[in-house]
């Protein structure tokens, strides 16, 4: 049985709930949501701020408070198979949340519960807390990544093995069930308790349709880990692109660096950086993981390795040693997208729905060009989504 067929994996629910009773502390932040009391601020991204909370049996979750209405109001045109297409950051946080409610994988963060307020105009989700926050740290000032558990500030090769067992588990999951996540990067690799990997953020990821070809053209993510195919306008299979980032995500977690394009004074340069440059790897580098870094960053994504392929290399195949990988099948539905939670300006009748689910920096390239700054900061394990 494939692990996207279920590793005898259960069904999970995730609790959707359409009214909020909300209370304020005196500074006006929030200190209960329903049977959630609030302890304290975790992190802050654009479109959210991510709270510490704990349910009346003691358990504990990062709760993520989004405005629908900003959401709608910041909106972005980008080019769609050559067709400039105006979307919105409140469509991203639909189709990561009707995505979330099907992903059960042991190396993907979980969405626990959807509480939908029309009357107050807000969405809290309720996700599962990962306590050792991001596995590396950009940091603006050096230009390079940081690992704050390690003296050396980068990851010992033995700790790249597990995390790369745990990411690429999950992005085989993912490609098998035809999602692709489109911005693999350290920032959205968290730790959980265990020493377990878990891959968060599906704000740009895209989920095939069965009559879609798996190809597109629109390019998401970051741009110093974009693959070679999306710097030329062509179309592009877009699992191949996450395994390239995966590549590049490697070679940061070894060498605190990025492959390509650390010199360029453009857009443009980093393109083509990423485009001609061959991959220059130092000869200490432990050779196992050398060739499993050109596996994944090969020019030619025909030639590039996929998932499933990866998962069979003996040295990755062996980092866990017997540990379970648990999953379920996915399938998330135009309807079910549309209807993840209520529209900003909808309103739906109060209660409480328990839905089946069976499986929750370096610039974005959506963003104009510019230095590496404004990386969303994760105090602890909170998963900052936008």
């Amino acid at each position: 049985m494939s692990e996207a067929m279920g590793h005898a994996a259960e069904a999970r629910r995730v609790i959707e709930t359409d009214v909020a009773d909300v209370q304020l502390d005196g500074d006006g932040v929030p200190s209960q949501v329903n049977g959630y009391r609030v302890l304290k601020q975790l992190g802050e991204g654009t479109f959210s701020k991510v709270y510490l909370c704990e349910d009346g049996q003691g358990s504990t979750y990062a709760l993520k408070i989004l405005n629908k209405s900003f959401l709608k109001r910041k909106r972005e045109y980008k080019k769609v198979d050559g067709k400039m297409v105006f979307s919105n950051a409140f469509q991203k946080v639909q189709k990561e949340v009707a995505i979330m409610k099907k992903l059960a994988h042991t190396n993907l963060v979980k969405l626990h519960e959807v509480i939908d307020s029309p009357a107050d105009d807000k969405l809290f989700l309720v996700l599962e807390l990962i306590t050792g926050g991001q596995v590396m740290e950009w940091d603006d000032r050096a230009f390079r990544y940081r690992c704050p558990r390690n003296p050396r500030g980068v990851l010992d090769v033995d700790e790249v093995r597990r995390c790369l067992f745990d990411v690429v588990h999950a992005l085989d999951y993912l490609h098998q069930n035809q999602i692709c996540h489109r911005d693999i990067k350290p920032e959205n690799i968290l730790i959980a308790a265990g020493g377990t990997y878990k891959l968060a953020d599906f704000g740009v990821a895209h989920m095939l349709d069965d009559s879609e070809k798996k190809t597109m053209r629109n390019t998401e993510g970051t741009y110093h880990f974009l693959a070679p195919e999306c710097t030329t306008g062509e179309e592009y299979d877009p699992c191949q692109v996450d395994i390239w980032a995966l590549g590049v995500t490697t070679y940061a977690l070894l060498l605190g660096t990025l492959p390509f394009g650390t010199k360029a004074a453009s857009l443009s340069d980093v393109m083509d950086s990423i485009r001609v440059d061959a991959l220059a790897l130092p000869d200490d580098v432990d050779p196992e993981c050398s060739v499993l870094m050109k596996m994944m960053m090969t020019k030619d994504p025909k030639l590039r390795a996929t998932a499933e392929q990866l998962k069979q290399v003996p040295w990755l195949a062996g980092a866990r040693d017997g540990r379970a990988v648990t999953s379920a099948s996915v399938e998330v539905s135009k309807e079910e997208i549309e209807a993840a939670f209520t529209p900003a300006s909808g309103a739906t009748a109060p209660g409480t729905r328990d839905a089946a689910s069976t499986p929750s920096s370096p610039v974005k390239s959506n963003r104009a060009f510019s230095a590496l700054t404004n990386h969303e900061t994760i105090k602890s394990g909170a998963c900052l989504l936008m």
